[in-house]
């Protein structure tokens, strides 16, 4: 049995009257390929027709985006996270070198007044002697 499609508000697509061609505005080309097969698409059609077609073609193509964008976000989460890591070891780094130079700080500090003491009892022992 054959299957014939017709317009549900009753006009035609495409007719010709008085040597002109009078087109419904929803009568349009799709090129492409359909969203499930494959089947490369080239035809004239209504755009009532073409809706479920192209709702599925987007329905694929957002899935394909959300994919991506999960990807991206994950291999961002990723790179954070090493990024972090690094901070925190240049962080830990640094306060441990600010630890050393306070150590150091204060060695010297303490060398250079038993230094001032020593020549101080050398000068005392000098004007004793003298």
């Amino acid at each position: 049995m054959e299957i014939i499609f017709n317009c549900p508000l009753g006009s035609k697509c495409e007719e010709v009257k008085d040597n002109k061609i009078y087109r419904c505005t929803w009568y349009c080309k799709i090129k492409g390929k359909y969203p499930q097969s494959e089947e490369v698409i080239d035809e004239w059609g209504c755009a009532m027709f073409w809706t479920p077609i192209l709702l599925v073609e987007n329905a694929q193509t957002n899935r394909g985006q959300t994919q991506t964008l999960e990807s991206f976000r994950n291999e961002i989460s990723k790179n954070q996270k090493e990024f972090n890591f690094i901070l925190f070891d240049e962080m830990k780094r640094r306060a441990d070198l600010e630890r050393l130079e306070e150590k150091v700080a204060l060695m010297l500090l303490e060398n250079k007044e038993k230094l001032l003491e020593k020549h101080s009892i050398i000068e005392i022992e000098d004007k004793k002697e003298g």
